[in-house]
């Protein structure tokens, strides 16, 4: 039992050694790490790389479409050529667009993910909170248990049980403490460097969208500003303009001529997938957040009760009615409700992020 009683407190030696090292901050913004970020993106360069060579290409299409006027031939076969080369060019328009999106959606990307990380990392900061406390407590029982051992008031094995209990509630902080190592390191991979000593990540998660109103959303808005539904749109054209040039030079029975009909089906298909799987998405979206609002509703309810009945437990307490013990188990419930409080914020928090993503990217202003 001495050796049990000695690694318990050889482990709360190292649990305070680790808590301490995360106490080193000063004032840093996150915005501030977000920008460092941007910069040190590899991802962001080479976007702005293809954003130049669809450009190249994009030019060399509309040269092209320009030499065919001049190619000479027959009027069928100079129209035939137009066709081909402008559907060719709205292909490299295309390129550019999407190479244009993607260079601003990447980067929205990056600061959304980060924004992620950040709340799962004060998450886990308020989750070894509550473990320390709790830590504490049972500390607490087994100090009074063992008086109680040696009093011959309980069973070893009760106090044993205690003991157990103990240990396991300190290795449980020192999982918990490896898994925040751990998220910061992912974090500091999005950073592109190590996160300076003196950053705090801080301990309040906010609603970071009170104003938001559903009535807001306008599907029509975000369907025309889904990118995948616009390039399935385009497609679709495309096969279409294939399928007219096609049928100028072979009848409906002709291998080419059926081939590109079928085309235009399979596009068309495409588009209206496109369009489904949308949809299906935006609903989820629309239907979450309102089941989140609830539960917003709910768990800050929980967590006011929690703290009356704290409030209560300290009366009662100061009037000797209750032991430090049951106060201190009051105090880590309440500390359980704002946790379980922060979850649905932050859950709330992300999915608002997603949809808030449905007006950001016009299409047309990346022509």
């Amino acid at each position: 039992m001495k050796n049990k009683i000695y690694l318990v407190t050889v482990l709360l030696l190292l649990i305070f050694a680790v808590t301490v090292s995360q106490a080193d901050t000063l004032d840093l913004t996150f915005d501030s790490l977000v920008e460092i970020a941007k910069v040190n993106n590899l991802d962001a360069e080479i976007d702005q790389l293809n954003i130049e060579i669809a450009e190249l290409d994009y030019e060399e299409a509309l040269r092209q479409v320009k030499l065919n006027d001049y190619a000479g031939g027959t009027r069928t076969s100079i129209l035939n050529r137009f066709k081909i080369v402008n559907v060719d060019s709205e292909n490299y328009e295309l390129d550019l667009m999407k190479a244009k999106y993607l260079f601003e959606y990447n980067l929205d990307t990056l600061e959304e993910n980060m924004k992620s990380a950040h709340y799962d990392i004060l998450l886990l900061k308020k989750e070894i909170n509550i473990a320390e406390e709790t830590l504490q407590y049972k500390q607490l029982v087994a100090d009074n248990a063992k008086k109680q051992y040696e009093l011959g008031m309980i069973s070893y094995l009760d106090y044993d049980q205690l003991l157990d209990d103990l240990e396991s509630q300190i290795y449980r902080i020192e999982e918990l403490n490896l898994e925040y190592k751990n998220n910061v390191l992912d974090f500091e991979l999005m950073l592109g460097e190590d996160l300076p000593v003196e950053f705090d990540f801080g301990d309040e998660i906010k609603l970071e969208f009170e104003a938001f109103d559903l009535n807001d959303l306008n599907f029509q808005e975000a369907l025309e500003n889904s990118w995948s539904v616009f390039e399935a749109k385009l497609n679709n054209g495309h096969k279409e303009k294939i399928y007219e040039n096609v049928s100028e030079y072979y009848n409906e029975t002709e291998k080419e001529n059926v081939e590109a009909k079928l085309n235009i089906e399979v596009a068309k298909f495409d588009y209206r997938d496109a369009i489904g799987e949308f949809k299906l998405e935006y609903l989820t979206n629309y239907n979450d957040i309102e089941l989140l609002v609830e539960k917003l509703r709910l768990y800050q309810g929980y967590y006011d009760i929690s703290k009356d009945e704290l409030a209560i437990s300290e009366t009662k307490y100061n009037l000797g009615m209750i032991s430090y013990e049951e106060l201190d188990a009051k105090e880590i419930e309440v500390l359980e409700a704002k946790y379980d409080l922060d979850k649905i914020i932050v859950e709330y928090n992300k999915i608002v992020m997603v949809v808030n993503d449905y007006s950001m990217y016009k299409i047309e202003s990346y022509r």
